[in-house]
């Protein structure tokens, strides 16, 4: 009986899944909408050796947060150290009157972490420093002194990666909120507007797409994604688009094409998932920029065509109207 109501629940939340119209893989901003669960332990093990991207991943809070500690814990680690060379190896606290100090002026733990901290960050304010009489203190001193600039190479690299990241770059990619379906060049064809809003364009641009189809198991525990490819063009070109200017992608719709058979009495019908990936190199820094995005077959207009959004101003220069990116224009009516 158990079974049953499980399978009647798995079906009935299926089917919610399959009117949700936000249900999608990847959202409109570009991010993958996948949550993954039940991750067993050897996950973890990949994360630590890949241990530079996972830092890079974190939240900025996450970040600023293990900084802050990994400097913390550094500086009272050597202070321990520091404190039981003085009081332990060496018995700097003893007095006599023909005993050499090692440290000076460090004779309680918070002075050796005082000493820790101006070792590593390299203040020395000079009314504590090794004599040069204890080798164990030096060897300390120099180890010290190697992992504070290796620590600082480490924060230095992570602010520098996290802040030329291409993440941050591709969200200068805009894409237009819907895709039209329009005649063409006396072609039925499935359009998309793209434009890049830097000032250093991307060079060597790609698009490409992916059209998926869920195709539910019979249990209804499981979906599996068909992808088809969807090829554009632009103006016949499909090799690196200068995107200096907004440009309109086209799609020809045929007997090859993968959303063949549309017409506009089934397009609200169907059940697809159209993403469109930008790819290109950044060439300030050379590294690869990718922006997404996708369409549903509700944010599809059919009989639309984009309006121009480009004009010529009194000084010669071409300018481009962003308010009007997302206008369109009904074209006429296609069979």
């Amino acid at each position: 009986m158990n079974t049953k109501l499980q399978a009647v629940s798995e079906a009935t939340q299926y089917a919610s899944n399959e009117q949700n119209p936000y249900s999608r893989l990847i959202t409109k901003e570009g991010d993958i909408n996948i949550c993954l669960k039940n991750i067993d332990s050897h996950y973890f093990l990949y994360l630590c050796r890949d241990l530079w991207t996972t830092l890079l991943d974190f939240k900025w809070y996450m970040k600023v947060t293990l900084v802050g500690l990994a400097f913390i814990v550094s500086w009272i680690f050597f202070g321990l150290l520091w404190y039981l060379n003085v009081v332990i190896y060496y018995s700097d606290l003893q007095s006599s009157s023909n005993h050499t100090i090692c440290i000076t002026n460090v004779n309680s733990f918070l002075s050796a972490f005082l000493y820790s901290l101006e070792t590593q960050t390299t203040i020395g304010y000079g009314s504590r420093h090794v004599t040069g009489v204890c080798p164990f203190s030096i060897i300390l001193l120099v180890f010290q002194v190697l992992f504070g600039i290796a620590l600082d190479a480490l924060v230095g690299g992570m602010l520098f990666a996290e802040l030329s990241r291409p993440s941050r770059r591709s969200a200068m990619i805009k894409f237009s909120h819907n895709a039209l379906i329009s005649h063409t060049d006396g072609c039925l064809c499935l359009l998309i507007r793209v434009a890049d809003l830097g000032r250093c364009f991307l060079v060597k641009c790609h698009i490409s797409a992916k059209l998926f189809r869920k195709v539910p198991s019979k249990n209804f525990r499981a979906i599996t994604f068909t992808q088809e490819d969807v090829k554009f063009t632009v103006d016949g070109s499909t090799q690196e688009p200068f995107l200096g200017f907004p440009v309109t992608f086209y799609h020809i719709i045929d007997e090859q094409s993968a959303i063949k058979g549309l017409n506009e009495q089934n397009l609200e019908h169907q059940k697809f998932e159209l993403v469109i990936v930008i790819s290109g190199i950044i060439a300030s820094t050379g590294a690869t920029c990718q922006a997404r995005t996708s369409y549903l077959p509700s944010e599809m207009k059919w009989g639309h065509n984009f309006a121009s959004i480009l004009s010529v101003a009194e000084d010669g220069k071409y300018k481009a109207n962003w308010k009007e990116f997302d206008r369109v224009n009904s074209s006429e009516k296609l069979q």
